[in-house]
């Protein structure tokens, strides 16, 4: 019995002799070219030359990657948020620098000003504080007061409550402990993070990156109208410490449960809705702050911008698809439809399939239910991002897209 295919099925037709000898001259003449070109290589020492160039090339790679995490590195990068309290937060300093405070950073002599409030100010905790913060307590250059400042070299801050002693040390004589571990806990859940994690965020290892400034394609007074990628800032999938977050918050949540997808949505968008603060000051600034996710989880505030960074970064971890939506002034997150309603009428269809938008500035938001009072800016959608794309914004009417600068 024959298991081939029957009669009736087109066969391809077999090589005449003739191409099989063209075929066999073919590869003779590639092999004696590649055999030719090995031996001159070897005659002028290529061959052990270019192994060893891209080994040496590995390990030059390998050698810069592990300094960014050496102490130093790492003492960079906490000095830098320590400097950028908006980025980073009380909570932050104070797991890093205890009952002090930092006041100044230099960053052409990577000097800084600590000081100690005066409810703190007693001399078994200034010393605890000097002994957890730094290397040598010794190493201090203290402050003296001077009309109501305390002046070091010709720097000085204000005396008050808040600073009653001050002192300059050199970041070098910072403490770092590679394997400490941050924590920031919510109402609902706990946020932690390694520090080489932290590195991996400073270094956009951890986030999409891509191109930051977008043009519309329109012009005001012969200028093109640009806004900021930020899909560039979202957190990648798979993100340990964001995972840990996604699992820590919908622990509760059962699989198996029908409505698991749109509850384990929910929960994410209740977090950043209810517990991180809208920030007016960043919303109302004349520029645009954008943080990665670690930051406005480390500062618990933000404005519209990176709550929606935040919520599509928890999305990211849990595999669900959603969209990034720029509507005038204002940019949003939609997910979706499935079992959601849209009773509210803030759905939209994109690429044929129905979406629902999950709106993270007003907290208690019900995706589908609830009402705004400003609902035609979010129907107003002008452009459609999905992060994990790099560098692709479409405009939501022409489904063309934007080019960058």
């Amino acid at each position: 019995m024959s298991l081939g295919l029957s009669n009736s099925t087109p066969q391809e037709d077999p090589p005449s002799n003739r191409s099989e000898i063209k075929w066999l001259l073919g590869i003779t003449g590639v092999a004696f070219v590649v055999l030719l070109g090995l031996f001159l290589m070897k005659q002028i020492g290529w061959i052990q030359w270019i192994p060893f160039a891209i080994a040496k090339k590995a390990y030059q790679n390998s050698q810069a990657e592990k300094q960014q995490y050496k102490p130093d590195a790492l003492r960079s990068y906490i000095i830098s948020y320590l400097a950028q309290p908006r980025f980073a937060g009380r909570d932050f300093e104070k797991q890093i620098l205890g009952d002090l405070h930092l006041e100044l950073y230099f960053i052409d002599t990577e000097d800084v000003i600590l000081s100690i409030s005066k409810a703190d100010n007693t001399p078994e905790r200034l010393q605890a504080a000097k002994e957890k913060v730094m290397l040598d307590p010794t190493m201090i250059e203290v402050a003296r007061e001077e009309y109501g400042y305390l002046k070091v070299g010709r720097f000085g801050v204000l005396r008050d409550e808040k600073t009653d002693v001050a002192f300059r040390t050199n970041i070098k004589n910072i403490r770092i402990d590679p394997n400490q571990s941050l924590t920031f806990k919510f109402e609902r859940g706990t946020y932690s993070m390694t520090l080489v994690e932290l590195a991996d965020f400073v270094l956009n290892k951890s986030i999409y990156g891509g191109k930051l400034r977008a043009d519309t394609g329109e012009r005001m007074a012969g200028s093109p109208l640009i806004f900021y990628n930020h899909g560039a800032y979202v957190g990648k999938a798979g993100e340990p410490s964001l995972k840990r977050l996604v699992e820590n918050l919908t622990a509760d949540l059962s699989p198996s449960d029908p409505q698991f997808r749109e509850k384990r949505i929910q929960r994410l968008l209740d977090f950043v809705s209810n517990e991180i603060a809208y920030d007016k000051t960043e919303a109302l600034a004349p520029f645009e702050t954008l943080k990665r996710p670690n930051e406005t989880l480390m500062s618990r505030r933000s404005d519209c911008s990176n709550k929606t960074i935040l919520l599509c970064s928890l999305l990211e971890q849990t595999g669900d698809p959603y969209l990034m939506l720029y509507c005038p002034h204002h940019i949003t997150v939609a997910v979706q439809k499935g079992n959601f309603t849209d009773a509210n009428g803030l759905s939209l269809k994109w690429f044929n399939k129905d979406w629902v938008i999950t709106e993270s500035t007003l907290a208690g938001f019900k995706v589908g239910e609830t009402r705004v009072r400003e609902e035609e800016i979010l129907k107003q959608v002008r452009f459609v991002q999905q992060p994990d794309v790099k560098n692709i914004i479409f405009n939501a009417k022409s489904g063309q897209t934007l080019e960058f600068q």
